[in-house]
């Protein structure tokens, strides 16, 4: 009887030993089960879920992309909640969403990944954002900005070198480019995680790297070829008269829209005489181009690629900012650059007769 008696309690236990082991296997199955639908959330696109106060149901909210300026999407609030979601091809994004009073706004970025918008408790241009780590380290910059001062470009070199797998120092490398040069460009590009050179961003800085070169007064102009507004292919170097200005400009860039009733009387008064300009829009969208050209009676070469601040002749000529424009001589030098009112035309009637 003892024996039976201690044989039942051992096969007792090894089925509470047994089934317990298959609780935690299940609990723990259940676990991966959870954390891989979290990383799968992330890895297949974007949600921001969001939280209003005093906001009317059915208010209608926006998502714009600052990059392109343009609606990414609606959302309407209910019960001061809001969600959005999609999936980025580009990442980081830089996001703005606002209400119909566009005063109620609030710029920040995104990846893909899941975002808590809360201005649950603070206007709406105070919310807190969490769940981007993009968001997080330009808000970071931008304290260490203010508390330390020296502008925001020291900051952003320190970031990139502290942090080369970060999302943000690929972006942040490729919109300082043009103004770090070549050499320390190539420094910071070379010092980026892989996955990091790899991405979107990773692949503007080595294009700038292998398009750039150098441009300065005195350089011999360096030819490329894009598509007129027409959708004709032209060359600039078949578009070069006995002086040139190659100008470079947008439909929604302001000061270029001021300048191009100067450019209109300057060109008028000497086209007679061999000079023409060559104008390179950072447009992205061919009817505001067009539409640009036809209200500022803009008579010259049109010539562009269509692809915003990526344009390769952009790259090439190493433009920071717009309107920026070269003058070019019969012999193609570059003999002067960044032209504007009386200084242009002085430098246009000099080269005219040289």
């Amino acid at each position: 009887m003892g024996f039976n008696r201690t044989l039942t309690l051992k096969l007792i236990k090894m089925k509470i030993i047994l089934h317990t082991l298959v609780y935690i296997f299940l609990i723990n199955a259940c676990k991966t089960t959870g954390d891989s639908d979290k990383v799968d959330v992330s890895t297949k696109g974007f949600k921001i879920e969001g939280v209003t106060t005093g906001v009317k149901d059915g208010e209608t909210i926006y998502l714009r992309n600052m990059k392109t300026f343009e609606l990414m999407d609606t959302a309407l609030i209910n019960n001061n909640h809001f969600v959005f979601s999609g999936d980025l091809e580009i990442q980081p994004l830089k996001v703005e969403l606002h209400m119909s009073d566009i005063t109620q706004s609030k710029i920040f970025w995104i990846e893909n990944t899941q975002v808590q918008f809360d201005a649950s408790t603070l206007p709406f241009a105070n919310a807190v954002i969490k769940g981007s780590p993009t968001n997080d380290s330009v808000t970071l910059l931008q304290q260490k900005m203010r508390n330390e001062g020296g502008g925001r470009l020291p900051h952003e070199l320190k970031f990139i070198k502290e942090n080369p797998g970060s999302v943000y120092s690929p972006y942040a490398l490729s919109n300082n480019a043009i103004l770090w040069e070549k050499e320390l460009t190539q420094t910071l590009y070379d010092s980026l995680s892989t996955e990091n050179k790899n991405s979107h961003y990773g692949k503007k800085v080595l294009s700038y790297l292998s398009l750039n070169q150098n441009i300065e007064i005195g350089s011999e102009f360096v030819d490329f070829t894009m598509p007129s507004v027409e959708g004709i292919e032209k060359s600039l170097s078949k578009e070069l008269g006995k002086v040139t200005l190659l100008e470079f400009w947008a439909s929604w860039c302001g000061p270029c829209r001021s300048e191009n009733p100067n450019l209109v009387k300057i060109y008028k008064k000497y086209k007679d005489q061999g000079f023409n300009i060559v104008a390179v829009s950072l447009d992205h969208k061919k009817e505001n181009w067009k539409q640009a050209i036809s209200d500022d009676n803009l008579p010259w070469t049109h010539i562009s690629d269509l692809n915003g601040d990526d344009n390769e002749a952009k790259i090439i000529y190493g433009v920071s900012g717009i309107p920026a424009n070269f003058l070019i001589d019969e012999n193609g030098k570059i003999i002067a650059e960044q032209l504007i009112g009386e200084q242009l035309e002085e430098a246009i009637i000099s080269a005219l007769k040289n």
